[in-house]
């Protein structure tokens, strides 16, 4: 859902403001071969993407980016690396979708330490860098409550109130895509989920 939720957001916004997308998963690149298979089929708007190699500069490409385009969205390696530490020094906020299993939860804790560790290194002490948890792939609304529980151990991390269920309609979203754009009868309430996470994430961050 990580790469689903980042090429959708992508896309929403760029109906509105300059995007750039950044994929710094070179295991799998899945943003970026989004974007190509946005490309082939004509899709518009069109979003930049860019892919980190071995020998880019990660830091300074960023605050470039970070000049030239409204939103720079970083598709990044689940978990830690050293391309995520680069990216968070630099960032805004740090986007967790989440499933509320348990096995996700798990995860919280250390991926939290990573994060702490480099708060306590970024350079501009008076940046806050904001850690957002979206729920997402939910089956039932007990478990969203078992989530929310879960959560209130860890005070950093901001919950949003909106999730995102678990839906056929996620798969059958065609290559290139995003949830806004998917604007059919049968894809409503999907579409619906994601407006209303994606327009209270852009809250969270702006504050």
């Amino acid at each position: 859902m990580k790469s689903t939720f980042a090429c959708s957001l992508a896309a929403h916004l760029a109906d509105k403001h300059t995007v750039m997308l950044v994929d710094t998963d070179r295991g799998q690149y899945t943003a970026n071969n989004w974007i190509n298979d946005r490309n082939d089929a004509g899709y518009k708007p069109s979003i930049p993407c860019i892919t980190v190699s071995s020998d880019i500069d990660l830091d300074k490409t960023l605050k470039l980016l970070d000049k030239e385009y409204d939103f720079v969205i970083v598709d990044g390696h689940g978990g830690e690396s050293r391309e995520n530490r680069t990216v968070m020094m630099v960032a805004d906020a740090v986007v967790t979708p989440l499933a509320p299993t348990q096995a996700d939860l798990d995860a919280l804790k250390p991926w939290l330490d990573v994060i702490e560790d480099v708060r306590e290194n970024i350079e501009n002490p008076n940046r806050d860098l904001k850690i957002v948890a979206i729920l997402t792939q939910y089956i039932s609304q007990s478990r969203i409550e078992v989530a929310k529980q879960y959560l209130e151990h860890f005070p950093d991390y901001h919950l949003l109130n909106n999730a995102i269920k678990f839906r056929s309609s996620w798969q059958s979203i065609p290559e290139g895509k995003g949830a806004s754009e998917m604007t059919q009868k049968a894809n409503a309430p999907m579409r619906s989920e994601f407006l209303s996470v994606a327009d209270e994430l852009l809250k969270v961050i702006r504050k």
